[in-house]
């Protein structure tokens, strides 16, 4: 009775908890709740100095203001260095933004912490560090290892370095000093290779960014055997292969907008390795081909986008072994033509499947398929679909099944049983055109005029015949050799009735036909 009665108090003050507003440090804003929602009674102090074109760290002034701060966000001003001991007085700092600044340099004892009255150094309490978006050359020095740093980064579990120029200027221990750090962005830093050895001792990274750099390989150790690696973008680099040197373990693997024409039995060899992989991103780069089974062995994949390159055909083969694949996304393949009826087949668990902005010019997918059972959602406007007898199975299954067809997007009831595949399927959907417009009959046109620019779901199936099958062309072609054999003894006929006219007009009337009488 005594803890309901707890639970009950503790949410009414927790719904009775404001948020206190006030300038500090002259030009900043803090807040925090008043009440304090924890039992020490201690306010989360939140600072702002975000966009208020300060060219240095109000050290001294957050000291009076702010030393108990547990947020502090100096984004977007025009800092140029972080010196020695700035935020030394900063023992409770956990959420550090610095990003979208011009910091050129950062001392090695920047982040060094210290309770007042104590020369001890201690850890750094902040476990968020964001330095996107600045003028780094090089990895800042206190992210090295101890003996060339003396700030410790114990609790640092998010480091952002996106945006920084490092180029070269990345060395085995760059990270040596961070070694705790779960997330690492370095998308965006005009990398062109990798040292050996770079993420050794980084036992807990699971989620390494290496976007928009122009990487074209990975060297043979960058990762420990034992790498607890989970996510991997290489989104916007040079690979005309997938990398072979990737952790076992990952579950999803970006690999977008890269140079990727073809699929070898080397690429196959390298995805045949990631039996733990759940999303795999292909997209927008210029797949043609990929050999039968390329991904046979990703039987846990619940996400495949190949959509944005230069497909032609799908069939029986092309998704072999994806048996618990949720979301399929071919959308924008502008060479796919042809979807054979039993290319669905391998998938049973498919749920949404888009195929908009294709070169579809019939889709025969019926319900005899075990890839459609659990089909929800479908999208293919945007293909010149023909609407003759060979769409008619497909159409009945449209009438019979829960399949919803070009579904306005923000409608669609999204499903996925992991967080992350959920995240990237909204992040994807969010691209698409949010009310699709349905798929209309772009033909037959040389007889049936009155299907095209009709929705397809609306044609009557008396409508939908086939008159270009070969009998029907066979039976014209004979139908013509008879014609042509009928109309000749009627061109001998009218020749003969023409030269017997001729002889009776010269025999009764005397007329004359010569060829030189005027």
């Amino acid at each position: 009775m005594f803890f309901f009665a707890w639970v009950a108090v503790s949410l009414v003050a927790s719904s009775n908890a404001k948020l206190q507003q006030y300038t500090c440090a002259d030009v900043c804003e803090c807040s925090r709740d008043v009440p304090p929602l924890d039992d020490a009674g201690d306010q989360a102090l939140r600072v702002n100095c975000r966009a208020l074109d300060l060219t240095t760290v109000p050290t001294t002034k957050l000291l009076h203001d702010a030393w108990h701060a547990s947020s502090i966000d100096l984004s977007r001003n025009l800092i140029t260095r972080i010196p020695r001991n700035t935020f030394r007085s900063q023992t409770r700092l956990v959420d550090l933004k610095l990003d979208q600044n011009d910091i050129q340099d950062i001392d090695l004892a920047a982040f060094n912490v210290s309770t007042m009255g104590h020369l001890a150094v201690r850890s750094s309490p902040l476990k968020f560090l964001n330095l996107k978006d600045n003028n780094l050359h090089r990895i800042p020095t206190c992210f090295g290892p101890p003996d060339k740093s003396t700030s410790e980064f114990s609790n640092l579990s998010t480091l952002l370095l996106g945006g920084n120029p490092f180029g070269k200027n990345i060395f085995t221990d760059s990270f040596a000093g961070v070694s705790q750090v779960g997330r690492l962005d370095l998308s965006k830093c005009l990398i062109t290779s990798l040292p050996p050895l770079i993420f050794k001792g980084l036992e807990n990274l699971n989620e390494l960014d290496l976007s928009f750099n122009s990487l074209t390989s990975f060297p043979p150790t960058a990762f420990e055997r034992d790498s607890n690696l989970l996510v991997l973008t290489l989104n916007g680099n040079s690979f005309v292969r997938i990398p072979h040197r990737v952790p076992r373990t990952i579950k999803e693997l970006r690999i977008a907008s890269n140079l990727i024409r073809n699929l070898t039995a080397d690429d196959r060899f390298a995805l045949g390795r990631l039996k733990r992989l759940e999303i795999l991103d292909l997209s927008f780069n210029r797949l043609r081909l990929y050999p039968f089974g390329s991904f046979e062995t990703l039987s846990n994949l619940k996400f495949l986008d190949l959509s944005h390159n230069e497909l032609d055909r799908l069939t029986f083969n092309s998704f072999s072994g994806l048996t618990s694949l949720e979301y399929l996304f071919l959308h924008n393949n502008p060479f796919l033509r042809i979807v054979e009826q039993d290319s669905l087949t391998p998938v049973p668990s498919l749920r949404y499947l888009f195929l908009n902005g294709c070169s579809l010019d019939k889709f025969s997918i019926s319900g005899s398929s075990p890839g459609v059972h659990s089909l929800r959602y479908l999208w293919l406007y945007g293909n010149p679909i023909n609407c003759n007898c060979e769409i008619v199975p497909f159409l009945r299954l449209l009438r019979k099944s829960p399949i919803q067809l070009d579904a306005d997007i923000q409608s669609v009831s999204l499903f996925a049983q992991s967080n992350a595949v959920l995240d990237i399927v909204k992040s994807k959907i969010s691209e698409l055109d949010p009310k699709a417009s349905p798929t209309v009959c772009a033909g037959p046109s040389n007889r049936l005029r009155k299907v095209v620019g009709r929705t397809i779901a609306s044609v009557p199936e008396d409508y939908l015949t086939c008159p270009d099958e070969p009998l029907y062309i066979v039976i014209s072609v004979f139908l013509g050799i008879f014609l042509f054999a009928a109309a000749i003894p009627v061109v001998f006929c009218m020749i003969g009735l023409y030269l017997l006219l001729v002889r009776i007009a010269e025999s009764q009337f005397g007329w004359k036909f010569d060829d030189g009488e005027d």
